[in-house]
């Protein structure tokens, strides 16, 4: 008889998908995603910086994730470092208008801005 907490093929019933079937999810393209999502959130705060990372991150990911590929290891991941490089690259650009619209936050001595902001 077969036990309980078996499954037929000799894993876990709970054994998640990173582990099954040799299949991995990439690390880096979570990152990218996650620095990216980051990058959005403090935009006004750090001026796209993060978006930056996101994007150079991703790329990397998807680099590895084909070569990952190439090697006959399969790796998931790669919707998660385009997601990555999409959200940084929107908000990237996002930032761009920002800091275009608003050009007191980088040059905070023209006269436009000592009239505005006197002080």
């Amino acid at each position: 008889m077969s036990d309980a907490t078996t499954v037929p093929g000799g894993g876990s019933p709970h054994a998640d998908e990173r582990t099954s079937g040799g299949v991995t999810r990439s690390k880096t393209a979570v990152f990218s995603l996650a620095i990216s999502i980051f990058g959005a959130v403090s935009l006004p705060v750090l001026f796209c910086a993060p978006c930056l990372v996101g994007i150079a991150v991703g790329v990397v990911a998807l680099h590895r994730i084909r070569a990952a590929d190439r090697q006959g290891r399969l790796q998931r991941g790669r919707g998660l470092a385009l997601a990555g490089i999409v959200v940084g690259g929107l908000f990237l650009a996002l930032g761009v208008v920002y800091l275009h619209a608003n050009p007191c936050l980088y040059r905070p001595n023209q006269p436009a801005c000592t009239d505005k902001y006197p002080g």
